[in-house]
């Protein structure tokens, strides 16, 4: 995936500031693949758009992380640093549709994208999402040869099928080690890598508008002129309007 430059990274930045998360990471990606349009990019599995999510975040701003998570035992804020190639495999084609039999059940479904995501946003209980995921989702069941409806499943069929869904889409849900210095807990948190990279983009754009402002104001440039100037450069010009 190709590095953006400052110009591209504070537009993307700006179509996406006032939309959902799901939104703002297909905004992203579509910066970086003009052949792909917003509708192939949502229809995506999570765990596809995770790993090009993940491309994206080290072409921007490398391969370390660092995160935070509070401590499930003491409620201690843990951090934990890691690489990108220790949260989330290469992007694999995947069926559009996938078969399992589960508790006598034979279900055919497919896995969740960025639009089924977007379509609970407004679901305020987990209950509610995950019946309204499953039906999404589900294409087909039977039990005996005949068709029934997913209102008819149990709490343990639909986590089997989640857990189904995990098993062919890995990416779609990181999870994170961490170790509680306080009091020893060792637990894992969820790592979501579009709200990830969208606070670190809204924290570069911050600090690049900053930028621009402090150098139009000293120099009289414009931004086009200053954001096509190299980090560096406009480091050692900042420095010297501080000196």
């Amino acid at each position: 995936m190709r590095a953006l430059s400052a110009s591209e990274l504070l537009s993307a930045w700006e179509r996406a500031a006032g939309l959902p998360l799901a939104g703002r990471s297909l905004v992203l990606l579509s910066v970086c693949a003009a052949d792909a349009s917003l509708d192939a990019l949502a229809r995506l599995t999570i765990g596809q758009r995770n790993a090009r999510l993940l491309e994206l975040r080290v072409s921007m701003f490398g391969v370390e992380f660092a995160t935070i998570a509070d401590c499930p035992a003491c409620r201690e804020r843990v951090e934990a640093s890691f690489s990108a190639d220790q949260i989330c495999g290469t992007d694999v084609s995947l069926p559009e549709i996938c078969t399992c039999e589960i508790a006598g059940y034979v279900v055919q479904f497919r896995l969740p994208n960025s639009g089924d995501l977007e379509s609970l946003s407004h679901i305020t209980t987990i209950e509610e999402a995950r019946t309204a995921l499953v039906d999404r989702l589900v294409l087909c069941a039977a039990r005996q040869g005949e068709t029934v409806p997913t209102h008819s499943f149990g709490d343990d069929v639909v986590s089997a099928l989640g857990a189904e869904m995990d098993r062919l889409d890995p990416n779609a849900d990181i999870r994170l080690s961490f170790e509680c210095p306080r009091c020893a807990h060792a637990f894992e948190a969820g790592f979501d890598i579009g709200s990830f990279l969208w606070d670190e983009l809204d924290a570069w754009a911050a600090r690049m508008l900053s930028e621009v402002h402090q150098l139009a104001s000293a120099y009289g440039w414009s931004e086009h002129d200053i954001l096509e100037m190299s980090a560096m450069r406009r480091q050692a010009y900042l420095h010297l309007i501080a000196s």
